[in-house]
């Protein structure tokens, strides 16, 4: 029986990092994609080479590119079993202040690219009437964040695919994290870290395995009864006021 196959973008650190490690792990077949961090890469195929794991680089905020990059790996692997649309970026500031083009960025980026890859992929899985979508957000989605509109504008459109997929039996969830400890939170974490602290009700950040856990639940079987949901991976911080 062939592997099942996943593709996570931008899995070349933080949480996209930790989930290809435990998607391989669980013997699923990972490709995923990079754009800026070849060497983090190239380190993972190497370090996972007795798994089947393969990096892909693409510039997600170009349509051309993610078309292109979808429309090969159908002719390699047929299908996609799993599409986690991992990748993203923060670029903060006051929303009076925001410069348009740092809004797009992060749109572009966080937005757009799971809009892409989503549409394109589902397609292959709607020939199999088989698959499952699992979109990162956010916990600031929910409980806002200053100084972060163009980020939460980015991570609350994402959360609503699942109905018109259920029909052909397609799965779409999103996994909300709260601070995890990754490169791309290492500033805010540590600005605000007595602030954060206080409000989680575990008293401490996240780790991106933790993450990664469940993420690799939602590309189970054991998941096949879960779709529409958003799913808070936050220590407890969301059952306080917002931050």
């Amino acid at each position: 029986m062939s592997k099942e196959i996943v593709l996570v973008t931008g899995g070349s650190k933080g949480i996209g990092k930790a989930t290809v490690y435990a998607l391989a792990q669980k013997g699923l077949q990972v490709l995923f994609t990079y754009n800026s961090s070849e060497d983090s890469a190239k380190s993972i195929e190497n370090e996972l080479s007795e798994y089947q794991v393969k990096a892909f680089k693409v510039d997600i905020t170009d349509e051309s590119q993610i078309v292109n990059f979808v429309s090969e790996i159908l002719k390699t692997y047929d299908s996609i079993d799993y599409l986690v649309n991992n990748a993203g970026i923060t670029l903060d500031g006051s929303f009076l202040t925001m410069d348009y083009l740092k809004w797009q960025k992060v749109i572009n980026t966080n937005l757009d690219s799971a809009f892409h890859f989503s549409k394109h992929i589902a397609k292959s899985m709607i020939k199999k009437r088989k698959g499952s979508i699992i979109n990162i957000s956010s916990v600031v989605a929910s409980i806002g964040s200053k100084g972060q509109a163009n980020y939460i504008a980015s991570k609350s459109a994402i959360e609503a695919l699942a109905i018109e997929l259920a029909p052909r039996n397609i799965l779409v969830n999103c996994v909300a994290p709260g601070f995890i400890e990754t490169t791309m939170t290492t500033e805010v974490i540590e600005k605000y870290k007595e602030n954060i602290i206080n409000k989680i009700l575990l008293k401490r950040v996240g780790k991106p395995e933790e993450v990664a856990s469940l993420i690799s639940f939602l590309c189970s079987q054991e998941a096949s009864y879960i779709t529409g949901q958003t799913i808070i991976i936050d220590g407890g911080i969301s059952l306080n006021s917002g931050f």
